[in-house]
């Protein structure tokens, strides 16, 4: 069984890089044409031999029983000569688009060396061929044949019945909650309980019994939220880095401040004292996931104060001891593994969503005879909820088929002897095992990110685009794109429970996703197997295709003595210490496709970076850096670059005006604080599908109206209505534009020029609006609509609701002036979110019938709201209610033990009370 699994995944890893690299030289040949015309007949030579060689791999899937290894490393081969082809197109390329860009005495000087390069490309070729040639003639001593289709359409069936499961995602602290109600309880009655001591409350268990999932249903408790003046959560993993650990903390007891610049420059135990100051008096709880060791209580615990005020420390490890030694006086709390029927009651809600809808029912397995068979794999979970849900969602894709059933019944008995205990690595190996082949490699990549990271959604799309894990369209029928596509494969892992949601966006969709520490685990074993990537350590002595840096970057750097061109994605998760650590990456690995600095303390990018010429990916998100050097033009082939930086007084940014060079742009978000010529030229990046805060220029007359693929637009520092009606008469005409933000003092004259916005819109409008719209003058199809500054009244908000397509309102300061605000049961038929944040609201009206699909509700700092209306009680559709910096008479009427109001909000499942930010306002 485990034999069959690898050597399937071997095919399938070398099948995706050879079709990756295919599908790249068709794109090379049409894009590249002019550049590529002497060489034209050997690229798609190349292209013919690869094809030939991806057939051979659909027969070697099967002929692997004998001579394991000498197979292993024929794929091995296979795999090399396909990234050796695609390096040796690209670099050709790169040669001679230098050579175009000398003068042409210049050029006339180097024909000679101009013919040097062609005839160096095509033995180049010939050698690629030839190894090409001896690959393919050694396929004979294992008897592989051309059989072209076969294997072709695996994992067919269970794409299609993941088109046909229900898309629906909740928090990650309410995945698997059964049979936590009284542990719960337990340990909120133990917080809440006044003491003269700090105490430390222990959760302890093995990984997969769920200690996260209750120290967040606790965390989240409202009793607990209501007792504590604040509250952190830290995660701390096997390897922690202890400055990030204790900056997390310090921001979440505290609310944005100027403070943050100095945080990044402090040392550990700076950190320490700064952290012991900002607890001071207040009583506080911090939660420490995942602590492995004593030494890492020891190195945390100076921070925290004993206020004698009822402060208190909830942590969860796997050691017992380490429990014990954070307080002797404190019995650890140790959940049981579910009963049977507790395991089958969660099998059931992850293995029979279609069946269930929205109920609860355990009761809905379609069959006696899945039944039977289903309880029989639930009982070797063990009653670890990891595995059993992982099991569920592997099961779900495979409907009610009895026959697929008993295919993975038979996995389970096989990896499972009759005296071995159930092991959950074994269930999550098996549903690895089990995803499709376009979904393996996309599992595997999330193993490079940091334990308990929480990734954004964006990042990770584009990343999977610029690896080219994503190469084809077809298999899901009517999805256009790419990037499309790429949310399909993230859906599934999610549906999948391979990988769980961390945060959604106001319309409910999945903003950032995260990995439970065994699956990332799996991830990282199963990546270095393949030969996939790799997790930097001192040990190592060979590099992986990609490889991410989490810890010891000196000693990383330090071993950096000779060039490596087969390492092609680089990721960093920890600050460098200079300037000529970066120049050494670029020196090194001149291959890099995928740079990823994202979060890391860097102040100035090295020129050298300009001879990343296969760079497609810079992440250079929130990293301080000051200034971008012009050789950045040189990365012809880029296709994200993300420089995005929140507002900081202390950081200014300067980009040069050379981003016009890079045709290939799909990506590009840009800091708040950019400094940039008023010349800056964009027009030339026609591919262009996000364009994400960029400041106002002459680029909008002369460049805007190019730029036809829009898909993501967001300008901020408009210089007035004139120019906001020039982009909105320009974005009228963009068949692709999904969502829009426009952001000014001043911002537009109207809005007439959108109503003629036919297709579907998220508009974010941060600015006065001169005449205030009527009915007429909304986009039609108008989705989601976010308001600061506008001044809109009653009127303009009975306009809103007669969009038939609004499911988002959001309204920020000074967008709504009025001090009552009503909704009646004429308007708003699809709204799901409400949200209001910093308004001068002091009271509101809900009429009955109205507002009849809201699903979340949101209010965030009106501190003039005495009350909420009576009208909420019939809003029986509502979820969510988070109520955030509210007065704290506000939140006492709320109170579910002797609030005036909590019979308005008793049908809502969830409710969330926090004194402190949680989202940040439209700026």
């Amino acid at each position: 069984m485990r034999r069959d699994g690898k050597k399937k995944m071997e095919y399938q890893m070398a099948d995706s890089v050879i079709s990756c690299v295919i599908s790249k030289l068709g794109d090379l040949l049409i894009q590249e044409a002019v550049l590529l015309s002497e060489v034209k007949d050997q690229v798609e030579g190349l292209q013919t031999e690869l094809r030939r060689m991806k057939c051979f791999l659909k027969d070697a899937d099967t002929n692997q029983e004998e001579d394991q290894r000498r197979i292993h490393n024929w794929i091995t081969e296979i795999r090399k000569a396909a990234v050796e082809v695609e390096t040796t197109v690209l670099d050709y390329i790169q040669a001679v688009k230098v050579a175009q860009k000398k003068s042409f005495v210049t050029r006339c000087l180097c024909i000679v060396k101009e013919g040097v390069d062609l005839h160096n490309f095509g033995k180049k070729v010939e050698k690629i061929q030839r190894k090409i040639l001896n690959i393919s003639s050694s396929r004979k001593n294992y008897g592989i044949r051309n059989i072209g289709e076969r294997l072709e359409r695996a994992g067919t069936s269970s794409a299609e019945m993941q088109q046909q499961l229900r898309w629906s995602y909740s928090h990650v602290v309410d995945e698997y909650v059964i049979g936590l109600d009284e542990d719960t309880m337990e340990i909120v009655d133990q917080l809440v309980v006044e003491e003269r001591r700090l105490r430390v409350i222990s959760i302890v268990g093995m990984g997969g019994l769920g200690k996260t999932t209750l120290a967040k249903k606790v965390y989240n408790h409202n009793d607990v939220k209501h007792h504590f003046d604040c509250c952190a959560w830290a995660f701390i993993s096997q390897q922690p880095s202890w400055r990030d650990v204790l900056q997390r903390i310090i921001k979440e007891v505290e609310r944005p401040s100027k403070k943050k610049i100095s945080l990044e420059t402090m040392q550990e135990n700076e950190l320490v004292v700064e952290l012991h100051r900002t607890l001071g008096v207040k009583r506080y709880l911090v939660v420490l996931d995942d602590i492995w060791r004593k030494d890492d209580w020891n190195r945390l615990k100076p921070a925290f104060p004993n206020g004698r005020n009822g402060s208190k420390i909830m942590l969860t490890t796997r050691n017992k001891e380490v429990a014990l030694h954070a307080d002797p006086f404190s019995i650890p709390h140790e959940p049981q593994c579910l009963t049977p029927n507790q395991s089958w009651d969660l099998f059931c809600k992850k293995a029979f969503r279609e069946n269930m809808g929205d109920t609860s029912s355990s009761s809905s397995c379609p069959s006696p005879g899945l039944e039977k068979i289903g309880k029989e794999m639930v009982q070797k979970c063990c009653g670890l909820p990891l595995a059993i849900v992982v099991l569920g969602g592997l099961l779900a894709t495979k409907g009610s088929s009895f026959s697929e059933w008993e295919v993975v019944h038979e996995s389970v008995k096989s990896i499972f002897t009759a005296d071995e205990p159930g092991g959950v690595m074994k269930i999550l190996a098996l549903s690895y095992h089990d995803l499709p082949f376009h979904l393996k490699q996309c599992f595997l990549y999330l193993g490079l990110f940091q334990e308990d990271s929480e990734i954004s959604k964006r990042r990770l799309i584009q990343l999977w685009l610029a690896e080219g894990l994503i190469t084809t369209v077809q298999e899901w029928r009517g999805e256009e794109t790419k990037e499309g596509l790429a949310n399909k494969y993230l859906e599934e892992l999610l549906n999948r429970y391979m990988v769980q949601v961390a945060s959604v966006s106001l319309s409910g969709k999945v903003k950032t996703c995260c990995i439970h520490d065994l699956l990332r685990d799996l991830c990282v074993t199963k990546a270095k197997e393949e030969n996939f990537s790799e997790i930097y350590h001192p040990t190592n002595t060979s590099y992986m295709p990609k490889l991410a840096v989490h810890y010891e970057t000196d000693k990383f750097f330090s071993s950096l003595n000779q060039d490596n061109p087969h390492l092609f994605s680089l990721f960093f998760f920890i600050g460098l210490r200079d300037n000529s650590q970066l120049k050494l990456v670029f020196r090194r690995f001149k291959s890099l496709q995928v740079l990823d600095l994202e979060g890391v303390y860097v102040r100035r990018l090295p020129r050298e970076v300009g001879n990343l010429v296969h760079l497609k990916y810079l992440g250079l998100r929130n990293t301080n850096i000051e200034k971008l050097p012009k050789s950045i033009g040189n990365l012809w082939n880029l296709q994200a670059m993300d420089l995005f930086h929140r507002h900081d007084p202390h950081h200014k940014q300067i980009v040069p005006n050379v981003v016009w060079k890079m045709k290939e742009l799909r990506y590009l978000y840009l800091p708040n604080d950019l400094h940039c010529s008023a010349q800056w030229r964009i027009s030339t990046l026609r591919n262009l599908q996000t364009l994400w805060n960029i400041f106002a220029g002459t680029w909008i007359d002369k460049g805007l109206a190019k730029l036809t693929n829009l898909r993501k637009l967001s300008i901020r520092g408009i210089w007035g209505p004139n120019q906001g009606n020039v982009v909105l008469e320009s974005i009228v005409k963009f068949n692709n534009l999904q969502s829009l933000k426009l952001q000014s003092d001043r911002l537009l004259s109207s809005l007439a020029p959108l109503s003629g916005f036919q297709r579907p819109l998220r508009l974010c409008l941060v600015g006065n609006i001169e005449k205030l719209p009527g009915p007429n003058d909304f986009p039609s199809k108008l989705t989601k609509l976010s308001l600061k500054s506008s001044g809109f009244g009653q009127e303009q908000l009975k306009a809103l609701g007669e969009l038939p397509c609004l499911m988002v309102l959001d309204l920020h300061a000074k967008s709504y002036l009025p001090k009552e605000i009503i909704f009646t049961s004429q308007g708003f038929y699809q709204l799901e979110f409400l949200g209001f944040l910093e308004l001068e609201l002091e009271s509101w009206c809900i009429e009955e019938g109205a507002l009849p699909r809201l699903k979340r509700l949101h209010l965030q700092d009106c501190h003039r709201m005495e009350m909420i209306p009576e009208g909420l009680r019939s809003v029986t559709t509502l979820r969510e209610f988070n109520v955030l910096d509210m007065p704290k008479e506000f939140e006492d009427r709320l109170d579910n033990s002797n609030g005036e109001d909590f019979y308005k909000v008793q049908h809502i499942p969830y409710i969330r009370f926090d004194r402190k930010f949680r989202r940040l306002p439209i700026r």
